[in-house]
C-alpha cells in the first residue's frame, strides 16, 4: 500500500510536508527552503509545531545572511 504524502508552500521559503506512516498515522513536520550568502539552496526540518517552526525560520534566516 502506498503511503500518501503532500508538500506545500506557505510562505516565501516557508514548507508544510504531511505525510501517513505504515500504522495509517499522519504527522506534519515544517521545513525553511532557502539560498545562503553563498549562493547554495539550503532545507532545514524546523519541526512539527507552527510557531516553533516559524520562530526557528527566523532565527535561520538571520544566520544565512551572516549575521
Amino acid at each position: 500500500m502506498p503511503m500518501k504524502a503532500s508538500f506545500e508552500c506557505i510562505g516565501k521559503g516557508f514548507y508544510k510536508r504531511q505525510y501517513q506512516n505504515t500504522n495509517g498515522d499522519w504527522s506534519t513536520l515544517f521545513y525553511g527552503i532557502f539560498v545562503d550568502w553563498t549562493g547554495k539552496r539550503r532545507t532545514f526540518p524546523l519541526g512539527a509545531d507552527l510557531r516553533t517552526a516559524k520562530d526557528e525560520l527566523v532565527v535561520l534566516r538571520a544566520r544565512a545572511r551572516g549575521l
